[in-house]
């Protein structure tokens, strides 16, 4: 009880402290010229205005985390638990006056309604942010970066279908300084060593020193997002990443690294680097996720595929991007065309996420959430000044309607929306694997059958075959008879029917046909995209793409094509697999084929 009263007693004394910043330092200017000055910045007379000084608030900070690590200290309870929270204060300490949000004296915002909603367009608001640090030179990481107003030449390089973009100064070497002279104030020492150990093994691995290289990607970094329907109606998300280098450097340690690996291809004298996509990914996650890394001149572009990068390049050429659509040139109207950086987005992000769910995703019955998602389309743009960091937003809501939940929600979800068909075809993989594994089950079922069988399976064809095994307790888990891939379920009194099992089996067969690549049981046609599974007589299991794996007939053919049947065995299996197309009983399936021509895949 004494611990529970002293940690409750600490936890108050601490957030008192911290919020009234232990009133009493000395001015830093005058309540009213502050007010006045961010009251200048914004507009009057709108739906929303505010002016916030924080100068009690932050004046005195570094003495309040002193004073809350001494209340814990006086706590002698546990002092190894008290160690650990005086260390996490020193943490917190020296990582928000190294941010330098002490610096931040005051900060306004104001909403103004420049055009009504009509039945056409959405309202249209003047959204005004103010960040007031009143000095000529504030300390802290967050004032280092964008320190230089700009022409914002990167808006030219998003195409038309741009959905979401935002471009700032970065300079990661000022980072990694600031890391490293915010480490030692920790006092914690396998975390000073940290920085020293991760130069030192840059140093081993790329034969260059880290502050040297990271001091050649400084400048201005832009990331875009793009949605749009291919031919075919199919709902692709893109992204791109550009970032500013001194020169190839960057280039040439991604391609050391990935030189060895497969499905890379390093194109050195064009500074290219190409991911390929397995053949048994579908088409439509082969537009979305196709990476390519690309330099040209001073920037290097990191791309979802080939498709976005040429669209960012065609932009840039022809001018003709986001900036000649009427939605960006009504959010751009009076906007400043230089600063710091600017953020865009449709407004639309919920609306984009939900489409490419309900297309690449197993349910299609999802409620309509888009209204949690969408933030509204807005372009700001942010403007280094002497005293503080203006940003002004042209928004199709006011800052009352904006929330900050709003803006990380639709940020997670142009990930997710971006990785969606990625984990979807991760997802239909494991189920192939899976379903490999069943047919090793089945065959290893049938070998045991054969033994006690003079070397012969089961001699009827399909479920009734391989009921066999299930008869004679061979195999009685009726769950490997099931493809995850499907709604089918093994019926309650063990029965395995033509309805339940997932599985085709060609019966009469034996041990003395092992080495002539006999299929003995594969999937029924349709139960994964593009791909099949295959049982041989040798007991091995191969995984084929392409096909088309539409009947048990095009899956002989297919078959055939693969390892030349001879004639009397390639009619033995077409009258087998066309007795069972005439008598097929279709599964309910969760996938729908899109048929290709590919080759073989190893299992």
């Amino acid at each position: 009880m004494k611990r529970i009263r002293n940690a409750v007693f600490a936890g108050m004394t601490g957030c008192l402290l911290a919020v009234c910043g232990i009133a009493g330092a000395g001015e830093i200017q005058d309540e009213q010229q502050i007010f006045d000055q961010v009251a200048s910045k914004l507009d009057k007379g709108g739906t929303y205005f505010s002016v916030q000084n924080n100068k009690y608030y932050y004046k005195n900070i570094a003495e309040g985390f002193d004073a809350i690590q001494q209340v814990i200290m006086n706590d002698k309870t546990n002092a190894a638990q008290n160690q650990q929270a005086i260390m996490i204060m020193r943490g917190l300490k020296a990582l928000v006056l190294g941010l330098g949000v002490n610096e931040l004296q005051a900060f306004g915002s104001s909403s103004t309604l420049l055009e009504p909603e009509s039945a056409n367009q959405t309202p249209l608001f003047r959204n005004r942010l103010y960040f007031y640090h009143g000095k000529q030179n504030p300390a802290g990481l967050l004032w280092q970066s964008g320190t230089v107003n700009h022409d914002l030449d990167a808006i030219y390089l998003l195409p038309k279908d741009t959905v979401y973009a935002v471009s700032c100064e970065l300079y990661p070497a000022k980072i990694w300084d600031w890391t490293k002279g915010l480490v030692p104030q920790l006092q914690f020492p396998p975390a000073q060593a940290m920085t020293l150990q991760a130069e030192m093994n840059f140093q081993q691995q790329f034969q260059a020193p880290l502050p040297e290289f990271l001091s050649k990607l400084g400048g201005t970094w832009t990331l875009a997002v793009t949605y749009k329907k291919n031919p075919q109606g199919s709902p692709l998300m893109q992204g791109i990443l550009m970032i500013p280098v001194a020169d190839q450097q960057l280039f040439d340690l991604i391609a050391k690294k990935v030189a060895a690996e497969k499905n890379i291809t390093v194109d050195s004298s064009n500074l290219e680097i190409k991911f390929s996509i397995p053949d048994n990914v579908p088409p439509a996650c082969r537009e979305i996720l196709a990476p390519v890394i690309k330099q040209e001149g001073k920037v290097l572009y990191f791309a979802s595929n080939a498709a976005i990068l040429a669209d960012v390049k065609a932009a840039a050429a022809n001018r003709d991007g986001l900036v000649s659509t009427p939605g960006y040139k009504r959010l751009a109207a009076n906007l400043p065309v230089t600063g710091t950086g600017f953020a865009f987005s449709d407004g639309a992000i919920g609306s984009h996420i939900l489409e490419m769910v309900k297309f690449y995703g197993p349910n299609k019955d999802i409620p309509d959430i888009s209204r949690l998602l969408d933030s509204g389309a807005i372009y700001s743009v942010a403007v280094r000044g002497n005293d503080g960091i203006e940003v002004t937003a042209n928004a199709s809501m006011d800052l009352t309607s904006m929330g900050g939940m709003q803006t990380n929600i639709a940020a997670t979800a142009i990930v997710a929306g971006m990785m969606l068909p990625a984990l979807n075809a991760a997802r239909e993989k494991a189920r192939v694997i899976s379903c490999a594994s069943n047919l090793k089950q089945i065959g290893l079922a049938l070998a045991q059958y054969a033994v006690d069988s003079q070397d012969n399976f089961p001699v009827e064809d399909n479920a009734a075959g391989l009921s066999e095994l299930v008869k004679k307790n061979y195999l009685t888990d009726l769950q490997i008879f099931v493809c995850p891939s499907t709604s089918l379920h093994p019926v309650a009194n063990g029965q395995l029917t033509d309805a339940n099992c997932s599985y085709i089996y060609f019966g009469g067969f034996g041990s003395a046909n092992s080495g002539q690549n006999i299929p003995l049981a594969f999937e029924k046609p349709r139960n994964h995209r593009n791909s099949i599974n295959v049982l041989f007589s040798d007991f091995h299991v191969s995984g084929f793409t392409g096909g088309p794996f539409n009947t048990c007939t095009d899956i002989v053919n297919y078959l055939n094509r693969q390892y030349k049947y001879s004639p009397e065995l390639l009619k033995t299996l077409l009258e087998k697999a066309r007795k069972i197309d005439a008598a097929a009983v279709k599964p309910r399936v969760m996938i729908q084929q899109k048929p290709r021509s590919d080759g073989p895949v190893a299992q």
